[in-house]
């Protein structure tokens, strides 16, 4: 039986779901409601209806969003809690371990920045330009705000925002559709496809959901997760309209 998010959404905060319950809603929400997923342009890119030149828009604003990348597992760590010294239950050394990887520190060939570049040099884009690229207004606001958001909340929120809610696409699988697209529709080769690699990014999720769902144990509890769900996408949608304005409402308003 598919889950009815409208009718599960109308409990959340009434009563406690089950954790099962509760867990399933959310990764229903993601699949649904992501604008990574689900926003009209990436919808368009999914279905082969953007340009390449699209494609090099997006690739422009996206590196803002890597540059802050660091400094948000950066404000996660710093949230965690202080009182033990970090042993491997530590989630700061969680949080170290995964900018560790990301920054390609323990392994250069797992750059994650350097994997993500490819994306922009496979469209003929060249460092200098990358380098010399400047935010949208939308981007901005969304990059700033999406670290306003790490910065003030406590560990278990921070986690649910970011890498409950974001990182998520991974562990479900949903980045698979975005490489698939741009092999398909744009003629990309799939290692230059924009994501990480998705077992990596799943093992980074794991945990995180795991504390995130251990620690909504109460109705209030659990409205605050899906809250923040809320929140992160509304950023998302901020950014993702900012790229649909630059590319396809632009391209329309000119015929």
């Amino acid at each position: 039986m598919a889950l009815d998010l409208d009718t599960a959404a109308a409990r959340i905060g009434r009563e406690l779901l089950p954790r099962e319950e509760f867990e399933a809603f959310l990764d229903e929400y993601i699949r649904t409601q992501h604008p990574q997923i689900n926003h009209p342009w990436v919808r368009m890119l999914i279905a082969g209806e953007l340009t390449r030149d699209d494609l090099r828009v997006h690739a422009l604003q996206f590196e803002h969003f890597l540059r802050f990348a660091p400094s948000h597992f950066l404000m996660i760590g710093a949230n965690a809690e202080p009182h033990t010294i970090p042993g491997p239950d530590d989630m700061r050394r969680d949080a170290v371990q995964n900018l560790m990887d990301d920054m390609g520190m323990n392994d250069p060939s797992g750059d994650h920045f350097a994997i993500w570049r490819r994306f922009p040099y496979a469209l003929g884009l060249t460092r200098e330009e990358l380098d010399r690229s400047q935010p949208a207004p939308t981007t901005l606001a969304f990059n700033y705000a999406y670290l306003y958001f790490l910065k003030n909340l406590s560990h278990p929120e921070a986690l649910a925002f970011q890498q409950f809610a974001n990182e998520s696409v991974f562990a479900l699988g949903l980045v698979e559709k975005r490489r698939e697209a741009l092999t398909k529709h744009y003629g990309l080769h799939l290692e230059d496809t924009w994501s990480p690699p998705t077992e990596e990014e799943t093992a980074h999720v794991r945990r995180p959901r795991e504390i995130v769902l251990d620690w909504a144990d109460t109705p209030r509890r659990q409205a605050r997760v899906f809250q923040l769900f809320q929140h992160c996408y509304a950023l998302w949608q901020v950014y993702y309209d900012g790229i649909y304005s630059l590319t396809v409402a632009k391209r329309e308003a000119g015929r």
